[in-house]
């Protein structure tokens, strides 16, 4: 009788221990293979990834050109400045040439009054060609002044002044004044130059050229962007 208890007891001690071992087996994890067959094919996907993936790549611009966003701008935003600033620092450059004008005026004026004694003589020729020349030479000056202005400081007087500033390389913003309706007095000047030297040829290509100029900027500027802009690979921005 002691034998079958002892082994009855044995029995059920066997029997709770299988029922145990799954449980057991749930909660140990799960140990990875590593397997030389398993690894290799770990590798292969790899590889097979790396080749079929496209390698993506982001256009960078030129240098010397900015990105331009080719839809009309009229009231602006916080980057672009809208059509009324951009008008508003011609009209202060033109302003600017206005005043220069007016103090070599007043310069010539006061030279001729010394040299005649307060109109005592009549003016030599050579004064009244010297009082001319430096009269008409403040539009050249001004056009060269806005033009280091754009290459040094990358904004003319009107631009700077309406928080503005033009983004390319130093000769480029300096070659963008030449087609800007800003310097449009410095191609009057050389037509009325040409029609003072007796080349009224020279006067009528300079002012067709000029009016091709302007017509074009409208167009290209109410479509896409503007003329100046588009051959000099330039922008108006605001300054920050």
């Amino acid at each position: 009788m002691a034998n079958r208890a002892l082994f009855a007891t044995v029995a059920s001690s066997q029997r709770s221990r299988s029922k145990l071992s799954p449980a057991r087996a749930s909660r140990s994890p799960s140990r990875p293979s590593h397997s030389p067959k398993a690894s290799s094919r770990a590798a292969a996907g790899r590889t097979i990834r790396g080749i079929c993936t496209v390698p993506q790549y982001r256009e960078r611009p030129r240098e010397g050109f900015e990105p331009y966003d080719h839809g009309v701008v009229e009231a602006g935003d916080e980057q672009t400045p809208g059509r009324f600033a951009a008008t508003l620092a011609v009209l202060i450059d033109w302003t600017a040439l206005l005043l220069i004008v007016a103090v070599a005026i007043a310069v010539a004026s006061v030279w001729l009054l010394l040299r005649t004694q307060a109109g005592r003589y009549d003016v030599p020729e050579f004064d009244s060609l010297a009082a001319v020349a430096f009269v008409t030479a403040a539009v050249p000056m001004w056009a060269a002044w806005q033009a280091h202005r754009l290459y040094s400081y990358g904004a003319t007087t009107g631009q700077a002044l309406r928080g503005l500033r033009v983004q390319g390389t130093p000769a480029r913003r300096a070659a963008r004044l030449l087609l800007h309706p800003v310097a449009l007095p410095l191609w009057v000047w050389i037509a009325a130059t040409g029609v003072l030297s007796g080349s009224r040829r020279i006067a009528v290509i300079v002012l067709g050229v000029t009016a091709i100029m302007m017509l074009l900027t409208g167009v290209t500027r109410a479509f896409r962007r503007p003329l100046y802009d588009m051959v000099t690979g330039t922008r108006l921005v605001r300054a920050r």
